[in-house]
């Protein structure tokens, strides 16, 4: 049984964002890269460089949760989405690991942050780390489907199926 039931958890979630989010990056056309969305908002390259960035600020929190834990890992070497989703593969591994070595008690350690000098919770950034990258990957799915590619709401969600219990 893990010691840490919250942690693991939240690592769920986190890796499971990744592992969607560096699925359909890998789905983008290179006629897209630096194509502008009809609304206002960033050029694909410029999408995927931020979205690894994003994931890289899970282990940034882990980092200051216990410093030496998580390796930094260099920002992808292009804005090429494929750059970004193997730069995305990577910080999940290290996310997953990270989250290993912290107990559920750290998630209600304060930390200061840039935003917020007196600190929040590893809890809080964490989630808004999650909301982050989620609301980044929605807009890459918008972007994608805006640009033709098939995707479905099986691109957004790792859907559990229902089994049925025998009598």
């Amino acid at each position: 049984m893990n010691e840490s039931p919250l942690c693991a958890a939240i690592a769920a979630q986190v890796t499971e964002e990744a592992r969607l989010a560096a699925a359909l990056l890998r789905r983008v056309h290179a006629a897209a890269l630096t194509r502008l969305p009809p609304w206002d908002g960033l050029p694909m390259n410029a999408l995927a460089a931020h979205l690894a960035d994003a994931f890289r600020g899970f282990l940034a929190v882990l980092e200051a949760v216990r410093p030496g834990l998580a390796a930094r890992i260099a920002a992808p070497p292009s804005m090429d989405p494929r750059d970004a989703a193997d730069s995305i593969d990577e910080a999940a591994r290290l996310i997953a690991a990270g989250f290993h070595r912290i107990a559920d008690s750290d998630l209600a350690r304060r930390l200061p942050t840039a935003f917020v000098p007196e600190g929040q919770t590893v809890l809080e950034l964490l989630l808004v780390n999650l909301r982050h990258t989620a609301a980044h990957k929605y807009q890459l799915f918008t972007y994608l489907k805006a640009s033709g590619v098939p995707v479905s709401s099986r691109d957004l969600y790792e859907f559990r199926e229902r089994h049925s219990r025998e009598s």
